[in-house]
């Protein structure tokens, strides 16, 4: 898989309210069919007015510096999004390779490593790794994490099992 939040298929799940099996689009020869493809977007299993409620917001994220689609290297872009992953900026770990991914969210405003653990919905004693969207910008295909000891990690985009904790901005 590629590490560009534009193309995941997260991002996809997050903002879609599409029928099982309908929400994810291959974006690019390197994308992979998601384990949980067979289960609707996000946005259809919630409340109707809460979604209404969530307001779309410009999302920076870095770009990898050693190939993308389109043979746009380094910096960073912009996505429009109602839900989002959380890049390293935004819960309190700096900027990307230089690249300032927005600023820290008032969740983790002067957050320590044991703030930014998170745990299993259906084992609530047990820490779990969590998805960021920033790239490692050095490789095209590996993610930022937050290791269940809270402290930030990296890992191919293929992997599974891992979480996610999504931020959103309501209006």
């Amino acid at each position: 898989g590629s590490n560009n939040w534009a193309e995941s298929a997260a991002r996809q799940w997050l903002n879609s309210s599409a029928a099982a099996n309908s929400w994810w689009q291959r974006q690019t020869i390197f994308a992979l069919v998601p384990n949980y493809a067979n289960k609707a977007g996000l946005l259809a299993g919630l409340d109707p007015d809460f979604v209404d409620a969530l307001g779309a917001v410009d999302i920076t994220t870095t770009r990898n510096t050693v190939y993308e689609m389109g043979d746009t290297l380094g910096g960073s872009y912009t996505t429009r999004d109602k839900l989002f992953l959380p890049s390293m900026a935004e819960i309190g770990l700096g900027s990307n390779d230089s690249v300032a991914e927005g600023s820290v969210l008032p969740l983790y405003a002067g957050a320590t490593q044991t703030d930014r653990i998170k745990y299993d919905q259906a084992a609530q004693t047990t820490a779990r790794y969590w998805w960021l969207r920033s790239p490692r910008p050095w490789n095209a295909y590996i993610v930022r994490v937050v290791l269940p000891s809270g402290a930030l990690g990296s890992d191919g985009a293929a992997a599974a099992g891992f979480g996610l904790a999504a931020a959103c901005v309501i209006y």
